[in-house]
């Protein structure tokens, strides 16, 4: 299937960053101080997927504001995954009947879902740090692969697979995001969401700087084509944050980050994933490391960065993973990526 969606994605974006501009909206605490929703947000997120909706009928939405919707086959391939990694046969009965025909909202699997982070770096935009951006990523599913997930599910006796929700991507102890033992193990999908990531959007709309890519089309700011520096690691700029989420794992991190600092330029944090990675593929920067991010922080960012050259891997040096958090490394070239890596897992 050929999109050609681009143009009116940059409109929409746009127009839903207008509901950014001025200063009256309303904060409330997720969990404590760090964890925080602005009314704009919410609002933010409302207008894209009204009009996300109607640019791809069809399609589906993982949002950080609110649940996935309308992607059935993909929490399927879920249950097939997690059901094999824990030799479940069955699922509890409170969610066995999704699968059922007369259940299912189409006859055909979502190809199309859109990730987004209506505000990434809500604590910047709520403070007034230009740093806060709107990120849209599409991500496409081959229709084999949907069909796959569905025969192997029923053959194995599950029906479906538990909920898949922004609100139940908690730590579990069944799986590893790094081979770093000190670092904690989170749920969600094994081997993620098994999407390509195909356009990509990141709007900071107060330095109005709008990047874009598409698969195969080179990355962009502004309409100019952009392209990771060529610095080597000693000379390179590290973005990085310590876990504001997770605060018991800030001395590990510290130790991460202390040990990329001896080794290269600088360090910058500027309290957004989407925008460090965007600096990253325009080439502000070289390295990037956060040690758990969830999927609408790096997904429309981590297509822009590779269309300029870039690499982004997650903590065990695998593809990132769009449904469920991940600790990501990103870097300008390989070779830093690697060295990274080696910092990050040693």
């Amino acid at each position: 299937m050929t999109l050609d969606i681009k143009d009116r994605l940059i409109e929409i974006v746009r127009e839903a960053a207008r509901l950014m501009e001025g200063a009256s909206f309303e904060i409330t605490s997720k969990e404590g101080y760090a964890n925080i929703v602005t009314s704009t947000d919410v609002a933010v997120q409302e207008y894209l997927c009204k009009h996300l909706k109607e640019l791809l009928p069809g399609s589906g939405f993982l949002c950080e504001e609110d649940d996935i919707e309308e992607v059935d086959e993909l929490t399927t391939l879920q249950g097939v995954q997690e059901c094999r990694s824990a030799g479940v046969q069955t699922l509890p009965s409170e969610v066995t009947n999704a699968l059922e025909p007369q259940n299912l909202k189409t006859s055909k699997p979502k190809q199309y879902t859109w990730i987004i982070d209506p505000i990434d770096g809500t604590a910047n935009f709520a403070r007034g740090i230009d740093q806060c951006a709107i990120c849209v990523g599409l991500g496409v599913l081959e229709e084999k692969e949907f069909s796959s997930g569905v025969q192997e599910c029923r053959s194995v006796g599950v029906q479906t697979s538990p909920s898949c929700s922004s609100n139940s991507l908690t730590e579990t102890t069944n799986s590893s995001t790094t081979s770093n033992s000190d670092f904690p193990s989170f749920g969600g999908v094994r081997g993620g969401f098994p999407a390509t990531i195909i356009l990509g959007i990141v709007y900071i709309p107060r330095t109005n700087e709008l990047f874009y890519a598409e698969r195969g089309k080179g990355a962009f700011r502004n309409g100019k084509q952009i392209h990771v520096s060529d610095r080597p690691f000693a000379n390179g700029i590290l973005c990085t944050a310590l876990p504001v989420y997770h605060k018991e794992y800030a001395p590990l991190c510290s130790k991460i980050i202390l040990e990329a600092f001896t080794q290269c330029n600088d360090i910058r944090r500027f309290g957004a994933c989407a925008p460090e990675l965007c600096y990253l593929a325009m080439g502000r920067c070289e390295m990037y490391f956060e040690y758990l991010l969830s999927p609408w922080d790096f997904a429309a960012a981590s297509l822009i960065l590779t269309e300029a050259g870039g690499v982004i891997a997650d903590l065990n040096g695998n593809a990132p993973t769009y449904l469920h958090p991940s600790g990501i490394v990103a870097a300008n070239n390989k070779e830093n990526l690697d060295r990274m890596l080696g910092i990050v897992n040693s």
